[in-house]
């Protein structure tokens, strides 16, 4: 943990405690004992690209991995142009300006390594989906003025959205 506390399984630790070990030994030595019925869920990768505590390589060899990847652009785009018929050429231009982000973030360092001197927003696929509904919620409401709801408020952000027509002015 955080703490430099070790969590054990129920099973050891009553082992343990039955051998001769006291509770209080274990305690001194930063060992806790689970709940039974303890589990460990992870979303998402068990080593973060992200800021935090990665899981220590005992509890991450528990784990196993999957990658979904996102669906191929045209995919993305057809998919997007019958979520909101009206609005399909903005929204495809607004998929080639995530694609551009997600480009960019995969190819820089995170901020900090490397002498990297900040983060790229990170935007994803499904930020897409949201602009498809708001689109067809809102169909007089150009693209331009939905995108600052779902792409992250960042220059390199506003950058990639103006790049490619959409006049992202709202984006702070």
């Amino acid at each position: 943990l955080e703490d430099g506390r070790f969590i054990i399984a129920p099973e050891r630790y009553d082992a343990l405690v039955s051998s001769g070990t006291s509770a209080e030994s274990l305690a001194s030595r930063r060992l806790l004992r689970c709940h039974p019925d303890f589990t460990v869920l992870a979303i998402g990768l068990p080593v973060p690209k992200f800021p935090g505590a990665p899981l220590d390589p005992p509890l991450r060899s528990r784990f196993q991995a999957r990658s979904v990847s996102f669906p191929p652009s045209a995919t993305r785009k057809s998919h997007l142009a019958a979520a909101a018929p009206s609005a399909a050429a903005d929204l495809g231009r607004a998929s080639d300006a995530l694609d551009t982000l997600a480009t960019l973030h995969a190819s820089r360092p995170p901020a900090g390594a490397s002498g990297s001197a900040e983060e790229l927003p990170m935007a994803t696929p499904s930020a897409l989906d949201s602009l498809a509904r708001l689109a067809a919620l809102f169909p007089l409401a150009p693209i331009s003025a939905l995108l600052p709801r779902v792409l992250p408020p960042h220059p390199v952000a506003r950058d990639a959205a103006a790049r490619f027509g959409l006049g992202a002015g709202h984006v702070p």
